[in-house]
């Protein structure tokens, strides 16, 4: 059971990204193409406390859809197969792997990403909503670079490229990358993929706000 819990998580990965670029796409993008945003930015709050109550709700809204699709896919997973072999070795499995885990540990490991991950999710659907006001843009190119990294593979044999493919939130998940040994230096320490992935969505995600934030109030509603 919770081998097969491990191996599924890439499945909701994919299912918690698409959720998020469907729902999230219109969060920005309806006010331009409605034409509300003459009204919201004149509004009292529109320039200030409006950009980080959306971004915090969609933010909630993304962590939400990842915990509640992790536990929900989790615990039907264990009901049917069974919740045996958690303290067992994920070396069992996986024998290339040089992680000292067990297999119930590699699958919670799994799940924390993925869910670390959909917050990320929420935060780029959110900018490129604002960037392109678009929804049915950002539906679209969220869904393009997901289909992207499905079908491609970057050799090894292309170090640096190859390890931040694999950084990629729709690509650490999956099952393989339990025995990428490959480190990334942090001035004295050396990190894993698991390691680094969260503190580069966290940072990558802050800036992101930023940038939205600037592109939000820097928006002229003149020429219409």
């Amino acid at each position: 059971g919770w081998e097969r819990v491990k191996t599924e998580v890439q499945k909701e990965n994919f299912m918690i990204f698409l959720a998020i670029a469907i729902c999230l796409a219109n969060v920005f993008s309806e006010e331009h193409i409605r034409k509300t945003d003459q009204v919201i930015l004149c509004s009292k709050y529109g320039k200030r406390s409006l950009f980080y109550s959306k971004v915090a709700a969609g933010v909630t809204f993304g962590l939400g859809s990842g915990v509640v699709l992790i536990l929900a896919a989790s615990i039907t997973t264990l009901c049917v197969y069974g919740m045996e072999g958690y303290d067992r070795a994920v070396q069992i499995y996986l024998p290339m792997c040089s992680w000292n885990l067990t297999i119930g540990q590699a699958a919670l490991l799994m799940g924390l990403v993925c869910v670390i991950a959909s917050i990320f999710y929420s935060i780029i659907a959110m900018f490129l909503s604002e960037a392109i006001k678009n929804g049915v843009a950002v539906m679209g190119i969220m869904t393009g670079s997901l289909i992207f990294t499905m079908l491609v593979e970057v050799p090894y044999r292309y170090r640096v490229l190859s390890q931040i493919y694999g950084l990629l939130p729709t690509v650490l998940t999956r099952v393989w990358q339990l025995w990428d040994d490959r480190l990334v230096k942090v001035g004295s320490v050396y990190l894993t993929n698991f390691q680094i992935a969260p503190i580069i969505y966290i940072v990558l995600g802050g800036l992101l706000i930023v940038w939205g934030n600037r592109i939000y109030k820097n928006y002229q509603v003149s020429g219409r």
